[in-house]
């Protein structure tokens, strides 16, 4: 009997609706079809509308963050001398006069996710855009390489290819000496900074560690954990 009733509810509801929509659209079958053609015409035109706009507003985003990524990659194409010649100053004073060191950029592989592909098929973004897009990071459009040559007449190479366990220990301090050396962080934490080194090499590492935890005045700024075995 419940469901009878709920049925007939339904069904009551149904054709009260239909007929205030009839009422509206008018009073034949006709009428009624060609309003709700209509109505799905203006839907339709409507949405791609806005399609549009939110593409528009869309490109502007994404050009306004490559533009941005741009401005920060000059930026550091700018400081890589300053930062590669000041490194090899460092290794000089930690014993390593012959080095040479190379700060360069790598540019992030440019590629297009699958899913994030068909995310945007309906858009009128440009695929060329899109890709130059998903190639960035939250560190840019780049990333940082070391290349070190220990030797003259070396060609220079990855870090972690040429240098030894004493030479990292003493590349890490360079690298952080000039990275952080106006940095307000209080507390660096070196991990095996003494590793493979021995005699004269570890007391300039241990004065070069002493000098870090100063400021320009003398003053100490900043603590030094060491890590050791």
């Amino acid at each position: 009997f419940r469901r009878v009733l709920f049925r007939s509810e339904v069904q009551r509801y149904f054709v009260t609706g239909w007929y205030l929509f009839a009422n509206q659209c008018g009073p034949t079958k006709n009428h009624t079809e060609y309003t709700i053609n209509s109505l799905f015409q203006a839907l339709e035109k409507n949405i791609e509308n806005e399609m549009i706009n939110l593409s528009k507003k869309c490109e502007n985003t994404l050009k306004n963050a490559l533009t941005l990524s741009e401005e920060l990659k000059n930026s550091r194409i700018s400081k890589l001398d300053y930062i590669s010649l000041s490194i090899e100053k460092e290794l000089s004073e930690l014993g390593m006069p012959k080095s040479r060191f190379i700060c360069e950029l790598k540019e992030n592989i440019k590629y297009q996710d699958e899913q994030k592909n068909l995310e945007f098929v309906n858009s009128k973004i440009s695929q060329e855009l899109l890709k130059n897009f998903f190639s960035l990071s939250k560190s840019g459009s780049e990333k940082a390489q070391f290349l070190l040559s220990t030797n003259v007449g070396i060609e220079a190479q990855a870090i972690e290819k040429v240098a030894s366990g004493g030479e990292l220990s003493r590349v890490m301090l360079a690298i952080k000496n000039v990275l952080f050396g106006e940095e307000t962080m209080s507390v660096f934490v070196f991990d095996e900074i003494d590793t493979g080194i021995s005699g004269n090499i570890a007391a300039k590492v241990g004065r070069k560690l002493s000098d870090f935890c100063k400021n320009s005045d003398g003053n100490i700024t900043r603590q030094a954990l060491c890590i050791t075995h």
